[in-house]
């Protein structure tokens, strides 16, 4: 089997590449999501070219929002490549989405995490949390263990987390 480092991230070894089994059983946790007023994170799993433009880089100054507000001054702890056209809307309302993200460079190895992500216009600025390692100059490679990231809460990655094409298939 040929292997992507976006596909397939991480090494072989990594909790994210660990099969379920072959006798695994999926069953109904009966769990009422509406009920306890939780929802479904959406995670952006993104892929820069080399022809994607450099974006500055801000630090979200408060979860709840506006999000989308220039923090002095941006990160400058790499040159994070981004897709023009990427959009991640701001907070709306009562919604604070985590918007955990994923953006793996051009050199399809460094992978820069952030959480929340928000981009209110199409090739302008990103903003969103670096990880406590990422403030320390140590990005994760897509060859690496993926076990810590962006999300806030549990400090797990954002992109080892995430389904993949192909991971999911009917029974024979």
């Amino acid at each position: 089997t040929t292997r992507t480092s976006f596909e397939w991230p991480f090494a072989r070894s990594s909790i994210w590449n660990t099969p379920v089994g072959d006798a695994a059983r999926y069953v109904a946790a009966g769990l009422a999501p509406e009920r306890l007023g939780v929802h479904v994170d959406v995670a952006y799993a993104v892929r820069a070219s080399a022809a994607a433009p450099v974006a500055p880089w801000y630090k979200v100054k408060h979860w709840a929002g506006p999000r989308c507000v220039r923090t002095s001054p941006p990160y400058a702890l790499i040159d994070l490549h981004v897709p023009r056209a990427l959009v991640v809307p701001d907070v709306h309302g009562r919604a604070t989405p985590n918007n955990g993200a994923a953006i793996v460079q051009p050199d399809n190895r460094t992978v820069v995490e952030l959480n929340p992500l928000a981009r209110c216009v199409a090739g302008g600025d990103v903003y969103g949390d670096a990880t406590r390692a990422e403030r320390h100059g140590a990005f994760k490679t897509v060859c690496g263990n993926g076990t810590t990231g962006a999300h806030g809460g549990s400090g797990l990655s954002a992109l080892g987390g995430t389904v993949r094409a192909g991971e999911w298939r009917a029974a024979p």
